[in-house]
């Protein structure tokens, strides 16, 4: 994400950009990279569905960051 940033504002880009990897995560997934990351035991979390989190308001099943926009050949900006 720092090289994608600095390769950014190298280019003189601007305007909202979403850096991220091509792979979409549930929260467990998420969770169980970043205990790896940080070598944390993943056992000691609890992983709930969404509907046991029994949210106020709805929630997409599969949700991501469309990084369109940053895959795209652009021109240098002006």
């Amino acid at each position: 994400m720092a090289a994608a940033t600095l390769a950014l504002i190298d280019q003189g880009q601007r305007g909202t950009w979403h850096v991220a990897g091509p792979d979409v995560l549930d929260r467990a997934q998420l969770a169980e990279q970043a205990c790896a990351a940080w070598d944390l035991d993943f056992t000691a979390v609890t992983v709930k569905t969404t509907p046991e989190l029994n949210q106020k308001a709805d929630r997409p099943l599969l949700g991501g960051l469309k990084t369109d926009k940053l895959q795209a050949p652009r021109p240098p900006a002006p």
